[in-house]
């Protein structure tokens, strides 16, 4: 059985369009989408301005641009993700992080303009601890927003922006070949040519015993 989201992938051709419609589909979350459509935003509970889920479409317009920007700076360095699971996967992660750092500058941008106008220390000191304390208790929600925002988009990103790879026409080795490829036998060098007996000379004529 194959396990579903490891097949090798690389970049859809082409990138430039792909890219941006990936983009388009991982911030459309349904859980934003669909609740903008059936309960739009009204003036009696803040508008536009107090409404969590616009909140969440500039996070998430700001961390999928983030996130597949680092993707691609990894698949040029690296080579990696090679599936589409480790795509799901870095978007996991990116998500989650990018969700608790985006809480943790909005307590620190919303918490100095949490006191009144006009009011003393001690109640400044007290709405910013209120404001803190607020953002606090809402981290753990954030973080399960984020998450399943980041999985959306890593799923968008893994089908959209990537797609299988071709196989190869070169066949590969398997585990019982080698990858190293024998060189040819050396033909064998041929036999030198016998030297020819050197011319007799006139002492070894003399000395040679007459035949019987």
């Amino acid at each position: 059985m194959k396990i579903p989201g490891l097949t090798r992938v690389d970049w859809r051709e082409d990138p430039k369009l792909w890219v941006p419609v990936a983009w388009a589909a991982g911030v459309a979350w349904p859980g934003v989408v669909l609740t903008l459509l059936i309960f739009p935003p009204s003036a009696r509970g803040g508008g536009f301005v107090s409404d969590w889920r616009f909140t969440a479409l500039i996070e998430a317009a700001v961390g999928m641009a983030l996130a597949l920007y680092l993707l691609a700076r990894e698949r040029q360095r690296e080579q990696t993700p090679r599936t589409r699971l480790g795509v799901v996967i870095r978007f996991l992660v990116y998500g989650t992080v990018f969700s608790v750092g985006a809480q943790v500058l909005l307590a620190l941008i919303v918490a100095p303009f949490a006191p009144p106008p006009g009011a003393g220390f001690f109640q400044t000191v007290g709405s910013i601890k209120t404001t803190l304390w607020f953002f606090v208790f809402a981290l753990p929600g954030s973080v399960a927003v984020g998450f399943s925002y980041a999985l959306w988009a890593g799923i968008m990103a893994a089908l959209i922006a990537f797609a299988p790879r071709p196989l190869s026409l070169k066949p590969r080795p398997t585990v019982f070949e080698t990858f190293d490829v024998p060189a040819p036998p050396t033909p064998p060098a041929p036999a030198p040519e016998p030297t020819p007996p050197a011319p007799e000379t006139e002492l070894e004529k003399a000395l040679r015993p007459e035949p019987l």
